[in-house]
């Protein structure tokens, strides 16, 4: 089945769940659930007042049966009966003994107030849970859910809140500022997309696919204007520069040694938050209090929601980012004590892509990895995939500097990679390019691509951990920007993206340290963060790394003015220089496998299909 297929099949098992009655069965079927417990009654827009008094609008499902319950919350701001999944999403734990309470935040949809992304939720979460703690039906044994902003929710409370028994924050992070910016850069088009859902009529369904050209207004900070309608919060972010004193609000770095509730993280090679939340499991893990160093992590080949594959036999999955066998058993063993091994989990379990494996490992990178460097080489021509450019572990001696221009009216247009776009919106194939690990051999015949490609391997190569480029370039002009993708070539020439970074010369020195311009002409080091990856390269592959100056509408465009970003509209073409010899050795680094690796596999992941439901979680 091709992935558009498997995600459709997802989505209607999803919709037709919460719309239409009687379809308990099948959703637990799908889901690889036991049967339901007991039939569920339903109380909608109950309005929780706030410390303020602004009251939220909330539903509260509850079991039929004899109380109290266990309970699990959760808070988003994308209504809390979108398309009937979260309805159905709420059946199928009240379905199974647990009280499920679902929230609108502050100024959404029926939830009074004003909405500001991310800067209430600490204190209206909080509010929130003490009001369950109050509830009849609440047992005193409460837990939270949920991915992306509901995940965040989840993140921010948990340092206040030493009575949270477990948590679930999949595909996300509590450090927003790492995946609003990459290296200095706006995630222009995980911004946009958030924005249309957060930020136009509640009442319309958002397709950035239908607005696709907004994302080429200049000035930026008018993009949301081309949409029809002047945003506040999208404005906040245009620069790091103006979102600072909102980044400083929502800082978690020094929180994690507060948490406590254990926490069930689910994340892709292809999620617009791998790279934060790794950090923040392995963080948590170390620094966390009392059953928080109990937390787990699951990492699929998963774009932001669903990606069941690559229309190669790269990426083989069936499994889907809810994971609900491992979620339900993860709550079942913290709020009802149930004994079902989920205490024995794997630190962490994720796919190795290109081999199509599941394993297992107990820290990340995983025991028996170890960096390696691969430096850039040519004769000064790695202009496209036809030119000179070579990868090897021979370290650089005296070579030619690549060079290319940078027009920012002719940006790369992007291919790939951990965008916000979910597969929901590629009915077209034009937005199937969007995410995830798409072919870049298109663009590789571009003259400001540069190419820099390993020979066939001999035998396959085991990669995992983080990826970084170190880059050493000189611009002409004060400001602009590079960026790397690390790429896997197959035998019939097709080049898998596996992931992506960039960075804005004046952040060189790391976003928060602020900015600094450039000297035109003078040569600097750059390390481009690609955050992590997993795979397999195969023998007869290739390791590829292309080296350009924009991946557009991804990220916003650098203008090369050295002017504010967010204001300026003529851009000025820059021309770039690659430096590649002894004394600049650009090289990339990534984890390789050596002998006595410390990972264990559970095998070739099988057909795509529902099973049978596990009688307890899988401890390897």
């Amino acid at each position: 089945m091709t992935t558009d297929k498997r995600f459709l099949a997802l989505t209607l098992a999803l919709l037709f769940g919460g719309l239409v009655s009687g379809c308990s069965r099948m959703n637990a079927y799908y889901f690889h659930l036991s049967p339901a417990q007991n039939g569920v009654k339903v109380e909608k827009d109950v309005m929780v007042p706030m410390r303020d008094g602004v009251r939220l609008a909330t539903d509260v499902y509850l079991p039929k049966a004899p109380g109290p319950f266990p309970v699990i919350f959760t808070r988003l701001p994308y209504g809390k009966r979108f398309a009937g999944l979260f309805p159905m999403l709420c059946q199928l734990f009240a379905e199974r003994g647990y009280a499920f309470v679902i929230q609108d935040t502050r100024g959404r949809f029926k939830s009074e107030g004003k909405f500001f992304p991310f800067i209430d939720d600490t204190q209206d979460g909080i509010d929130f849970f003490r009001w369950i703690q109050q509830q009849p039906w609440s047992n005193g044994r409460i837990g939270s859910w949920g991915p992306s902003y509901l995940g965040y929710i989840q993140w921010v409370i948990a340092p206040s809140l030493p009575e949270l028994k477990v948590m679930s924050p999949s595909i996300t992070t509590p450090n927003m500022h790492e995946a609003i910016f990459r290296g200095g850069v706006m995630n222009l088009l995980t911004i946009y997309t958030f924005f249309g859902f957060t930020g136009l009529k509640e009442t319309s369904f958002f397709n950035p696919l239908n607005h696709f050209n907004a994302l080429k207004t200049l000035p930026v900070e008018k993009i949301d204007d081309a949409l029809g309608e002047d945003n506040y919060y999208f404005n906040e972010v245009a620069t790091p520069e103006r979102s600072r004193h909102l980044l400083e609000k929502i800082n978690f770095k020094d929180s994690y040694s507060r948490v406590q509730a254990p926490a069930l993280m689910v994340s892709g090679w292809y999620d617009m938050f791998l790279g934060p939340q790794i950090n923040d499991f392995l963080r948590l893990r170390k620094e966390g209090s009392g059953a928080a160093r109990e937390s787990r992590l699951i990492i699929g080949p998963w774009a932001h929601v669903l990606l069941g594959g690559d229309g190669t036999d790269n990426i083989k999955v069936k499994e889907n980012v809810f994971e609900f066998p491992e979620t339900f058993a993860w709550y079942d063993h913290w709020l009802k004590g149930v004994d079902n091994g989920a205490e024995k989990l794997p630190a962490i379990r994720y796919f190795l892509m290109g081999a199509n494996e599941w394993k297992t490992a107990e820290d990340w990178p995983p025991a028996g990895f170890a960096p390696a460097e691969y430096y850039l080489h040519s004769q000064g021509q790695a202009n496209t995939v036809s030119g000179n450019g070579s990868l090897s572990r021979e370290r650089t001696g005296k070579e030619t500097p690549d060079s290319f221009e940078y027009d920012p009216l002719n940006p790369v247009p992007t291919r790939g990679g951990s965008t916000l776009l979910i597969p929901f919106f590629t009915t077209h194939c034009h937005a199937s390019r969007l995410y995830g690990p798409a072919n870049q051999l298109p663009l590789e015949s571009r003259k400001d691509v540069l190419v820099y490609t390993t020979p066939p391997l001999t035998e396959p190569l085991e990669v995992s951990g983080p990826i970084q480029v170190k880059l050493f370039a000189s611009t002409s002009a004060l400001d602009t920007d590079f960026s790397a993708k690390l790429i896997d070539v197959l035998p019939n020439g097709k080049a898998l993206l596996l992931q992506d970074g960039i960075i804005r010369a004046r952040y060189r020195e790391g976003l928060l340290k602020g900015e600094a311009l450039i000297q035109p002409g003078k040569i600097y080091e750059y390390t481009i963060d690609l955050w992590q990856t997993a795979n397999l390269f195969r023998a007869g592959h290739r390791i590829r790394v292309e080296i350009s100056s924009s991946n557009f509408p991804r990220y916003v465009r650098n203008l090369n003015t050295g002017g504010d970003l967010a204001l300026e509209t003529t851009p000025v073409i820059a021309h770039q220089q690659i430096y590649h010899d002894a004394e600049h050795p650009s090289r990339l680094i990534i984890w390789v496998k050596t002998a006595g690796d410390g990972t264990k596999s559970e095998g070739k992941t099988p057909a795509a299909g529902p099973a049978s439901p596990p009688s307890s979680v899988p401890t390897s």
